[in-house]
């Protein structure tokens, strides 16, 4: 990963913050993981991915509502089912 890292400080691109994104998502780093999701979104706002990556991050590290707020904020120029049906799961759990 540090690899990784070193290659996106020479050259950023949204693919590579991507990985690096999930990477720490897997090993569950998500303030990494959510800093690295972001990094990707600032690269290329229309990607999904990110997005995603990002919330569900923010949303593991215990800031729920940050993350609810991520894919609202998606939701607003972006028509995506899949971030529709977990915001709909999140809201739901907080409803519980």
């Amino acid at each position: 990963k540090d690899e990784m890292i070193e290659r996106f400080e020479r050259q950023p691109s949204y693919d590579l913050a991507l990985r690096i994104a999930t990477s720490f998502y897997d090993e569950e780093d998500y303030v990494q993981a959510s800093k690295w999701g972001r990094r990707a979104n600032q690269l290329d706002r229309e990607a999904q991915d990110a997005w995603m990556i990002y919330a569900k991050a923010q949303y593991k590290a215990g800031f729920k509502d940050e993350a609810m707020g991520v894919l609202r904020l998606f939701l607003e120029y972006k028509n995506s089912q899949e971030a529709s049906g977990l915001l709909q799961k999140w809201e739901k759990e907080k409803s519980q």
